[in-house]
């Protein structure tokens, strides 16, 4: 059992190695022009011992999609926990969002006009699909929040990549479409989801 664990804390020691070595990368050269070997030189390994922690240049990126989603999350959390109504922390949500991706000198280049790979495997990567899905049903997914998870994903990565002509009218676009149908999901989940004295005298 030791011997396992310490097998597994040193993979994930090599592979947080290899995906900062990447992260840099990313940000000097957009996700598009590095390379494999790029990324081993970088992280100062072999090709061999990449492969071996990252057997795909896709399983690599999607590690490290996940990786942001999680810091992504995390920060837009924080900042958002204790706002009220429901209906400000959902639409700063959603601005606080925009701008980490913004900000993000990795994440910037793979929103460009030009850049349609890496704009495609951030609507459809799974980790991120969880993330806007656990927001939206209080980690208590459903068919519904699904699909309005996947549909606020495009909403992101859109508004990232042809942005409104300025901060007000980004907001506007925010408050007429994007809030109402975020909190029309909650709502729906709410009404879905059982109250605690259902729960208590639902029978067993």
């Amino acid at each position: 059992m030791p011997s396992d664990w310490l097998t597994d804390q040193r993979r994930r020691l090599a592979a947080a190695r290899i995906l900062d070595a990447a992260e840099g990368l990313f940000a000097t050269a957009g996700v598009e022009d590095v390379t494999m070997a790029d990324i081993a030189a970088a992280a100062q390994c072999s090709r061999a011992t990449l492969y071996r922690y990252y057997p795909s240049r896709d399983e690599l990126l999607s590690d490290y999609i996940a990786l942001v989603t999680a810091r992504i999350v995390g920060s837009v959390a924080a900042k958002t926990a204790d706002l009220r109504p429901r209906r400000e922390q959902v639409r700063m949500s959603v601005v606080h969002t925009l701008a980490a991706v913004r900000e993000d000198p990795t994440l910037g280049p793979w929103f460009r006009l030009e850049a349609g790979l890496p704009a495609r495997i951030a609507i459809s990567h799974g980790a991120i699909a969880a993330a806007l899905d656990g927001f939206l049903a209080d980690g208590e997914g459903s068919p519904d929040t699904a699909a309005t998870a996947r549909w606020l994903a495009r909403t992101i990565v859109g508004l990232i990549t042809v942005p409104e002509p300025d901060e007000a009218a980004e907001l506007a676009y925010i408050d007429r479409f994007v809030v109402p149908t975020l909190l029309g999901a909650f709502d729906r989940h709410d009404e879905a989801a059982p109250s605690e004295s259902q729960r208590l005298t639902a029978p067993r």
